[in-house]
C-alpha cells in the first residue's frame, strides 16, 4: 500500500514527543495531536520510532496526500484545521526503547 504521507522518525523522553522528517526538519508543530498522543510514551525513559504521518480520508479511511497537504507547512495549526484535516501516525519500527 502507498501511503502518500510524510516519513517520520517519533523521539520522545521526559514526556515530551517530537516528529522529525527525513532532513531533520521539526515537525511537531505542525501536527500537535501526535506529539500530545505520545508524549506519555517517553515519562520513563526514551522511545523512538519510525513511521509515516498520514491524513485519512474520511469517506474511505485510505490516506490521502491532498488532504495531508492542508497540514504539512502550517506551523501552528488552528483547531478548525485540526478538526477537519486530523493526522494519524503509522508507526512501523521501533528503533529505541530505553528506561
Amino acid at each position: 500500500m502507498k501511503w502518500d504521507g510524510i516519513r517520520a522518525i517519533a523521539r520522545c523522553r521526559d514526556g515530551d514527543c517530537r516528529f522529525y522528517s527525513r532532513n531533520n526538519r521539526d515537525l511537531s508543530g505542525s501536527f500537535p495531536e501526535l506529539t500530545a498522543a505520545l508524549a506519555d510514551s517517553g515519562e520513563r525513559g526514551e522511545l523512538i520510532l519510525d513511521g509515516e504521518i498520514v491524513a485519512p480520508d474520511p469517506r474511505t479511511g485510505a490516506p490521502s496526500f491532498g488532504r495531508l497537504q492542508r497540514r504539512m507547512h502550517v506551523v501552528s495549526p488552528s483547531a478548525e484545521l485540526l478538526r477537519g484535516f486530523p493526522a494519524q501516525y503509522l508507526a512501523f519500527d521501533v528503533l529505541a526503547d530505553h528506561d
